[in-house]
């Protein structure tokens, strides 16, 4: 009989580790797909912001300039003055659009619920089924299509827990 890649584990305590470890190494990416959404929101936000000061301080500051020197060229200035608010409106509605915030909170959640999740299997304190339960919905619960839905075809088989198939569209390591 041939043999898969993914070698089911032998002992229950060979399947609890297996899954500690996916735990944590979710956990992991969770937390690293976290902070670049923060970063990418918070760079976008530091970029309207700056843009929008700068618009505004174009267009009071030219009107002012143009009209004590009278010969100050103000279309240059009002076009730079246009140029930071299209990039001010692009970001705020690029972090809008993307549903930065929306995923962030889910990663949070998702986050939490993974943080519980590896405290009871490192106690001891949850049923291995029990386990390969609630990692599966915790994976049905993740945030983006940036962190890979690992299920665990060859641990749930073993373990006596019931054989969930991974969403069609999640890629399966």
């Amino acid at each position: 009989m041939s043999q898969t890649h993914l070698n089911p584990p032998d002992t229950a305590q060979d399947t609890a580790q297996v899954l500690s470890e996916r735990v944590r190494q979710k956990h992991a990416e969770l937390k690293a797909y976290a902070r670049g959404l923060e970063r990418r929101t918070a760079r976008y936000n530091t970029i309207s912001i700056v843009c929008s000061a700068l618009a505004t301080v174009l267009t009071i500051g030219g009107v002012s300039l143009a009209s004590a020197f009278r010969s100050m060229p103000w279309k240059p200035l009002c076009l730079t003055a246009a140029i930071c608010s299209a990039i001010s409106a692009v970001c705020i509605n690029l972090v809008r659009s993307s549903g930065s915030s929306e995923s962030l909170e889910k990663a949070h959640r998702v986050d939490t619920k993974l943080e519980a999740l590896e405290l009871q299997l490192d106690l001891k304190q949850l049923p291995l089924a029990q386990g390969l339960e609630l990692y599966s919905q915790v994976l049905e619960d993740l945030p983006g299509p940036d962190i890979p839905k690992m299920a665990l075809p060859e641990l749930m088989s073993n373990s006596g827990a019931p054989h969930t198939e991974p969403p069609s569209s999640a890629p399966v390591h």
